[in-house]
């Protein structure tokens, strides 16, 4: 099985772009200004890109005086504060399986051509749910499909405008709705499962029903153009009407060994030669997330930055040892003595059943260094099985059977 990206739309020629976004801003369509801004600037060099891109951003975030009056987010019933919250695009890669990348690929084919396919009797529901444990990538995934449709990113966080009062939660929802309906972009509704429970609960006094019957109102309302993504972390929770209205849905899991080796060596800008460091840290990472791999490679990177020295590959393994002990670590920055270095070798060698190459490339040791080390290991433990049994004991101190009968 294959990993990649999710890869970006076929680039138009940079002066039809230019013209389409002069055009877009005679024509007040804030939205094509957007996109097309956005990808006038991914057709820079990459040199020039990256700050581009983030001054881009920071124009975008805040020009409230270049959008009309109804472009306002809507707020909370008692608090006032604002319900959806418009996110900048996301620039790291996002990385997915063959059927996954599929999936998608599919339901940003049918959002693009909403129009075309409403216009031959065939509208499509534009409605993806995300269901996983946290830190699998969902808001990463969401902010990726909302660049590939070129619309802002609106995020509303629902388990943030449940509100005490009866009543205030629906029209906090209503509000949501309202706000897509009138605005183009594509609505993520994190958390759905705060607002989305089944409604079998005896206790219940009605106000969980009045609350799902909101949303599921709220999305039968949307027309064609619209896009909404949903994430859950308890896809069991969720009222079975909800699942009907999302036709899209994709299980966001702990990436595979495969998947985790193509973040090691993207987080860590490892070169194609370095390939077996990925491999042999994808397979002592397992049960991490892919926000994990990213924390502790980054924390890497950045403790190599700042002492001016290359990333210690030895520190990585160290805290994946913690890691696989239930203890979650970030590699350490102080270097360790002789002694250290080489228990924590042999530690890490033993807990994830390292080839002596690999414990060569990740310690920065020759292979040869290593080879010897397991030989004297090996040596070692043999002299204290034989010792164990000369004064009557095992291997691991239990007393041999010649010993039990001298005992009688």
């Amino acid at each position: 099985m294959s990993f990649m990206p999710l890869g970006p739309m076929q680039e138009p020629r940079p002066s039809d772009t230019v013209l389409a976004l002069i055009e877009a801003a005679l024509n007040s369509d804030f939205v094509a200004v957007r996109r097309l801004g956005t990808t006038l600037v991914g057709s820079l060099p990459e040199r020039e890109r990256v700050g581009t891109q983030e001054r881009l951003t920071r124009l975008f975030r805040g020009a409230g005086g270049t959008r009309p009056p109804h472009a306002m987010a809507p707020l909370d019933v008692k608090t006032k504060s604002p319900l959806v919250e418009e996110l900048p695009w996301p620039t790291g890669p996002l990385f997915l399986d063959d059927e996954d990348s599929q999936l998608l690929e599919r339901f940003i084919a049918e959002a693009q051509a909403a129009d075309e396919l409403a216009g031959a009797g065939l509208a499509p529901r534009s409605n993806l749910l995300l269901v996983g444990p946290p830190g699998t990538g969902k808001t990463l995934t969401a902010g990726h499909i909302a660049a590939r449709l070129g619309l802002p990113f609106h995020v509303a966080r629902l388990d943030t405008i449940v509100s005490s009062l009866l009543g205030d939660t629906a029209k906090n929802i209503r509000g949501i709705f309202d706000f897509v309906q009138r605005e183009q972009g594509l609505l993520f509704l994190d958390e759905i499962d705060a607002v989305a429970k089944q409604r079998d609960d005896a206790r219940d006094i009605g106000e969980l029903k009045r609350v799902v019957n909101t949303l599921l109102q709220g999305l039968d309302r949307l027309d064609h153009r619209c896009v909404v993504i949903a994430a859950s972390n308890h896809g069991h929770l969720l009222d079975p009407a909800v699942w009907r209205r999302f036709p899209y849905r994709l299980t966001v899991d702990r990436p595979a060994e495969g998947l985790r080796a193509s973040l090691w060596s993207h987080y860590l800008s490892l070169d194609p030669a370095e390939a077996s460091i990925a491999n042999a840290l994808a397979g002592m990472s397992e049960g991490l997330s892919g926000s994990d791999v990213a924390e502790i490679a980054l924390a890497a990177r950045r403790t190599a930055h700042l002492k001016r020295t290359k990333v210690s590959f030895s520190a990585i393994a160290g805290a994946l040892l913690d890691c696989a002990n239930g203890k979650f670590s970030l590699p350490t920055i102080g270097e360790l003595d002789r002694d250290a270095t080489l228990s924590l070798r042999r530690a890490v060698g033993e807990r994830f059943g390292l080839t002596n190459g690999q414990l060569s490339a990740l310690f920065s040791v020759t292979y040869e260094a290593v080879a010897k080390d397991a030989r004297v290991k090996r040596a070692g433990g043999k002299q204290r099985s034989g010792l164990a049994q000369q004064s009557g004991a095992a291997a691991d101190g239990t007393p041999t059977a010649g010993a039990r009968d001298r005992r009688r």
